[in-house]
């Protein structure tokens, strides 16, 4: 039987780290805080990390085909343009329930995208996937 271990990348003080996600063309894991509303990437080799600002909670991102990224914010699905520092709007999530946010998602094998949503203080019965 094989003996694994762990070892931390970076510590990178974030509030709500989620969505550690590997982009395959970079070669950089990237990650969110979604609380301080920032997208990051690291390096494994040189432990670089660089991250971009957003005006919304952030909670899932996705590589996708365009060197830009899919992600989930607080009300909507936009490509981030990582070197830019810029978001283009997707489209609009749950507008009606403002106290709502993206939660966790993933990519199906057909590129589908699947999200899940939450009330920000985690009422019950108010989230959708």
């Amino acid at each position: 039987m094989q003996n694994w271990t762990a070892d931390i990348l970076l510590e990178a003080g974030l509030e709500l780290g989620e969505g550690a996600t590997w982009h395959p063309v970079w070669k950089r894991f990237l990650y969110v805080d979604i609380e301080n509303k920032k997208v990051a990437r690291i390096d494994p080799l040189t432990r670089i990390s660089e991250e971009v600002q957003l005006h919304h909670r952030v909670s899932v991102v996705v590589p996708t085909s365009s060197n830009k990224l899919l992600v989930a914010l607080q009300g909507s699905l936009a490509l981030l343009d990582f070197d830019q520092a810029t978001t283009t709007k997707l489209v609009q999530l749950e507008p009606d329930k403002t106290g709502n946010r993206c939660n966790d998602g993933k990519c199906d094998v057909k590129g589908g995208v699947w999200i899940g949503t939450m009330q920000i203080r985690a009422k019950h019965n108010e989230g959708a996937v």
